[in-house]
């Protein structure tokens, strides 16, 4: 019961994370509702593909997760202090090539999401396929709803949307850095009944916070300076 929720509550926060992003990206609505159903396919597709090598995925997760969280996170911090000029909605060819890169938090939570459709799979009596296209139509729905609704968000408070966009990144990777030092003994966990999570290294896990609180005065102060 415990892990069905959480894989609910997983659903969720993933679906609404993919929406913000595309929400405040320059796409136009078309472009969004369609990343939004390639997202969901994607999803379905790599959870039938992660499923015939449940072992070597978890393996892989265990040994690299922490390396890759904080690559990207660093990048993600990156991507958010820069300054760029808003192109407005729908013209994504004025954008850089550089700028499609904003969106690598997207592939993490779809290939997070199919993990965890594998693991709910393996415990209950739903196969793979229906609870893969299950979850992938609620997700896309999810990303749909949730980026829509930050679109009209924007448009009725009348907010830069590649301010909101650049400080959700910038949001983003703070909080992936903090959190890289829990998710290797969260994929343990996964595959333990009843493993408790507990953090690596508290002194790292500190030192992740003080430079969380650091990035984000730095962040504060040189916004104060351009305003």
């Amino acid at each position: 019961m415990l892990l069905k929720s959480g894989f609910l509550v997983a659903t969720l926060i993933l679906g609404i994370k993919t929406g913000l992003i595309l929400g405040t990206s320059w796409l136009s609505r078309k472009a969004v509702v369609l990343v939004s159903s390639l997202f969901g396919a994607v999803l379905f597709f790599l959870a039938q593909i992660f499923a015939a090598h449940q072992k070597l995925l978890v393996n892989f997760l265990d040994r690299y997760t922490f390396v890759g969280a904080v690559l990207t996170a660093i990048f993600l911090i990156y991507l958010g202090l820069q300054e760029s000029e808003s192109v407005g909605w729908g013209k994504e060819g004025k954008k850089g090539k550089l700028a499609w890169l904003s969106f690598l938090p997207c592939p993490f939570c779809l290939a997070a999401l199919a993990f965890s459709v594998i693991m709910l799979a393996s415990i209950t009596s739903v196969g793979i396929t229906i609870l893969g296209a299950g979850t992938a139509v609620v997700f896309t729905l999810l990303v749909i709803g949730a980026a829509l609704g930050t679109r009209t968000l924007l448009k009725l408070t009348k907010f830069r949307p590649v301010t909101v966009f650049n400080q959700l990144l910038f949001f983003m990777g703070a909080l992936t850095l903090a959190f890289s030092l829990i998710i290797p003994n969260f994929v343990q966990g996964m595959t333990m009944q009843s493993s408790p999570i507990e953090v690596s290294s508290p002194v790292l896990l500190a030192w992740v916070v003080i430079g969380f609180i650091g990035l984000t005065l730095i962040g504060y102060f040189r916004y104060q300076k351009t305003t």
